[in-house]
């Protein structure tokens, strides 16, 4: 006999009342529980993770504009604005 034979031999005693492979009512609605309660538990992660990271970045952008220098002010070249009367053609 294969090994593989010998394997399905051994699994077959012991499940000769086919038990392990249905599911009964109360562990389908288990599954479904346990289901439901990890998947609220990881979104209510997500939501907390979300906040927490938006309020570390709007604190951190607070702390970098109160650090970084003010910006230079660089003085334009005065321009000579022509006279209203200058500007209207006759």
């Amino acid at each position: 006999m294969v090994r593989a034979d010998l394997f399905l031999i051994i699994r077959m005693r012991l499940n000769r009342n086919r038990k392990t492979q249905t599911m009964m009512p109360t562990e389908i609605t288990f599954f479904a529980v346990t289901l439901f309660l990890a998947l609220s538990t990881l979104l209510s992660w997500k939501r907390r993770h979300d906040l927490i990271q938006a309020r570390l970045n709007k604190g951190l952008r607070g702390y970098v504009e109160k650090r970084s220098a003010p910006p230079a002010v660089v003085e334009q070249p005065a321009v000579a604005q022509p006279a209203a009367a200058e500007l209207v053609t006759a």
